[in-house]
């Protein structure tokens, strides 16, 4: 099987980038490689696998040519398990992306990207804008999804429309892969009237057989930046994702001789037998790639703990964590307007480290650095009486190596 396949929405919060991330793991796990392109300018699929601790690298920089290799935005996850971000930090870069897709270098892109994969899923912005359009010139089929809302009824003859209109006017190769009604919450009775209501008006082969149940162990997953199978007791919360990509298989022929329909009649594929469901795997599959600078800094700099933030705060990573999350992300926030009014107020051109004692044995030591042009922040709690700074910026240069 060699596919690229776009997964849309005419409505925002269906569940599109929890189904690219899934459905991608599911995927790989049937023995074909798998990659996974953030095609959205919010990133989506990048925070769900928490992307920033292994490469700032995204498709913004290799349209803007500033990588060696295109291809350099691909990170795997695992052996048959990629993703490709999309890298945006910058409102302008929103602007260059949709210039990228209507002169079509964001399509040749993806084909480069998509070339050494058997499947390809694309997570797309809501709605059919240009950006859309150009990922859907590229694409095989497309999976549309659904919920069972109100707003979603009032939308069902744009639905319709949609299906044709793709099909006529943007991609004429291309084919619904089906669609897919997700966060279905069956004790909710309106629910069930609305997907009925669907079924009903829609021809029977638009649909795909599988239906995603509402499920809060998805939001624990993507909290945790892993693929819900991996939770310790995720694997009934999988299993509609198991089903789904051996539905989508059995559309198709599956790698090698083997049909899917042989996947689909079996209990578990061989691929399932190496899901394992322990905190040891959660942690494999995240990787470890920063953790280990700052745990090598923290013993040999006399550091307490320390953390790498962006410059919203959100952590990256951390090695026993001196402040919460919370903490951080409101003091990086306030510091980084207080270094910028500093470089204008006070000339100081390169502001970028900050010392302050927060009691009378310790102190704290942050510093800003640049990688492809955002901010980060590499806080880090220590003695008093420590100089740690050598051993930060050691870790800052391995930290931009290792991001960049």
């Amino acid at each position: 099987m060699k596919k690229t396949i776009a997964i849309i929405s005419q409505k925002g919060g269906v569940g599109k980038t929890t189904t690219a991330f899934n459905l991608g793991y599911s995927l790989s796990l049937t023995g074909n490689k798998v990659l996974v392109i953030d095609g959205d300018p919010q990133g989506g699929v990048a925070l769900s696998c928490n992307l920033k601790t292994r490469t700032a690298k995204g498709l913004i920089h290799a349209l803007k040519g500033t990588l060696e290799k295109e291809t350099d935005v691909i990170e795997y996850l695992q052996d048959s398990f990629a993703v490709a971000g999309v890298g945006i930090e910058q409102p302008e870069d929103i602007l260059y992306f949709e210039e990228a897709a209507a002169s079509g270098t964001l399509g040749s892109l993806i084909q480069t990207l998509a070339a050494d994969f058997d499947i390809v899923l694309i997570d797309a912005p809501v709605g059919v804008g240009r950006i859309v359009k150009a990922l859907l010139e590229v694409c095989d089929s497309y999976l549309l999804l659904i919920n069972c809302k109100a707003g979603t009824v009032k939308s069902l003859p744009r639905l319709i429309k949609l299906a044709d209109y793709l099909k006529q006017s943007v991609n004429q190769d291309m084919e619904l892969e089906g669609i897919v009604t997700t966060m279905f919450d069956k004790t909710i009775s309106s629910e069930e009237k609305i997907f009925n209501h669907f079924k009903a008006r829609l021809p029977n082969d638009f649909f795909l057989d599988i239906v995603i149940p509402y499920d809060s162990r998805y939001e624990l997953a993507a909290i945790k930046a892993i693929p819900v199978a991996l939770l310790a007791d995720g694997t009934s919360t999988s299993e509609p994702y198991r089903k789904l990509a051996l539905e989508i298989l059995a559309k198709n022929e599956s790698k090698g001789d083997r049909k899917a329909d042989d996947l689909i009649s079996s209990d578990k594929s061989d691929g399932y037998q190496r899901a394992l469901k322990t905190e040891e795997d959660e942690n494999s599959f995240q990787g470890n790639i920063l953790g280990d600078i700052l745990a090598t800094m923290c013993e040999r700099g006399d550091i307490y703990g320390a953390v790498i933030a962006d410059e919203m705060g959100f952590s990256l990573d951390d090695y026993n964590s001196p402040v919460s999350t919370d903490a951080l992300a409101a003091f990086t926030s306030v510091l980084n307007d207080t270094l910028e009014k500093a470089d204008s107020i006070l000339d100081v051109q390169d502001a970028n480290n900050i010392q302050m004692d927060i009691n009378e044995n310790d102190k704290l030591i942050l510093q800003k650095f640049e990688v492809l042009n955002s901010t980060y922040y590499l806080l880090a709690v220590c003695p008093r009486e420590a100089e740690p700074i050598g051993e930060m910026s050691i870790a800052v240069s391995k930290i931009i190596s290792k991001l960049a």
